[in-house]
């Protein structure tokens, strides 16, 4: 289910709803009142975790630890300080630079792929 309001939606998922537009992110993002521990805290992360061996238990808490260390996944300062470190390798130039590379990898796959035929399996078995 989908509402439209102007320039964003509201996506009503099974699992959650889904903000797409710039200004509703942006605006959750600043939300102080939200954070990105939702995976590990809260009545509904205690459910999930509850039903899991204790071999799970031990690979969920591994991969909890890993996204900590994810800059999407981090708030305040943590975020702050993440965000400052990964902003020196991305200037604009280096941006640009990589900008460049990308566009060249893209076009030689995609040549490579014209010679193929008319289908491409892209996902393999």
């Amino acid at each position: 289910m989908a509402a439209r309001s102007g320039s964003w939606s509201v996506v009503l998922d099974r699992i959650a709803p889904l903000i797409l537009g710039y200004s509703q992110v942006r605006s959750l993002l600043n939300d102080r009142r939200l954070g990105n521990n939702g995976f590990y805290a809260g009545t509904d992360a205690e459910r999930v975790r509850g039903g899991f061996t204790d071999e799970q238990l031990v690979l969920y808490w591994d991969v909890a630890d890993f996204e900590t260390k994810q800059l999407s996944r981090a708030d305040g300062e943590r975020h702050s300080r993440l965000r400052s470190i990964a902003q020196r390798a991305f200037t604009p130039r280096r941006t640009a630079l990589l900008a460049e590379k990308v566009s060249r990898y893209a076009d030689g796959l995609l040549d490579d792929l014209a010679n193929v035929g008319d289908t491409v399996e892209v996902c393999p078995n």
